[in-house]
C-alpha cells in the first residue's frame, strides 16, 4: 500500500520529532540499492559524473564482450545466436542499471549502440545471413532494441545526434546487411540517418 492511501500513518509519521524521522528515512534508504545510487549521484556525485560513470559501463561492456570473444576463441563451432542473445542481455543489465541510476540519455544510446555493434562483430558472419529458426529469437532482439532507440535518438538535441550519428548509421547499416533486415523494413527503419 502506498503512504498516501493511508492518510492516518502519513499524518502520525508526519508529527513525529525530526530526529526520528530522519533515522526512519535513513533505514529506509538503506533497504533500496537502487534508490542510495541514485540519492549519491545526485547529491553526492553531483551530475557531471555521469561522463565518468558512462565510460566505466563502457570498459565493462568491452570486458565482459572480451569474455564472450575468448569463448569463441576457444569454442569456436559453440556460440549461437541464442547463446551471444544470452551474452547481450545480461550486458543491457549494465546500461539498464545505469540509466536508472543517472538518468543518462546519451549513455542509454550510446551504450546500447555499443552493445549491438559488439554483438554484431562476435557472429559468424554466416549466422545473421538470413532468418531462421536458430536466429529469430537474436534477430527479434536486435530489431526490438534499434526500436527503443531510434525515438530516443531522434528527441536528442542535434548536436548530440551529430556525435551519435557514425555509431547509428554503422548499425543500420549491419542490420540491413543481415537477416534482421526484413523486420527493420517492416518497422519503417531508416536506412542511414
Amino acid at each position: 500500500m502506498l503512504i498516501d492511501q493511508d492518510k492516518e500513518l502519513k499524518e502520525a509519521i508526519l508529527e513525529l520529532p525530526e530526529k526520528e524521522k530522519i533515522k526512519l528515512l535513513l533505514k529506509l534508504i538503506s533497504k533500496d540499492i537502487t534508490l542510495m545510487n541514485q540519492l549519491r549521484h545526485q547529491l553526492v556525485d553531483g551530475h557531471d559524473s555521469v561522463d565518468q560513470k558512462r565510460g566505466l559501463v563502457l570498459k565493462k561492456i568491452d570486458g565482459l564482450f572480451g569474455r564472450v570473444k575468448r569463448l569463441i576463441e576457444h569454442y569456436p563451432a559453440r556460440m549461437s545466436p541464442g547463446e551471444l542473445l544470452m551474452h547481450m542481455r545480461e550486458i543491457s543489465g549494465l546500461v539498464n542499471q545505469h540509466v536508472l541510476i543517472t538518468k543518462d540519455k546519451i549513455g542509454d544510446i550510446e551504450l546500447r549502440l555499443h552493445i549491438l555493434q559488439m554483438g554484431f562483430a562476435m557472429l559468424p558472419e554466416d549466422a545473421l545471413l538470413e532468418p531462421n529458426r536458430r536466429n529469430k529469437t537474436l534477430v527479434e532482439y536486435i530489431a526490438g532494441r534499434m526500436k527503443y532507440i531510434l525515438p530516443k535518438y531522434r528527441k536528442l538535441h542535434e548536436d548530440y545526434q551529430y556525435d551519435l550519428k557514425d555509431s547509428m548509421n554503422a548499425v543500420l547499416l549491419s542490420i540491413y546487411n543481415s537477416a534482421v533486415s526484413r523486420l527493420a523494413t517492416e518497422l519503417n527503419f531508416p536506412k542511414q540517418v
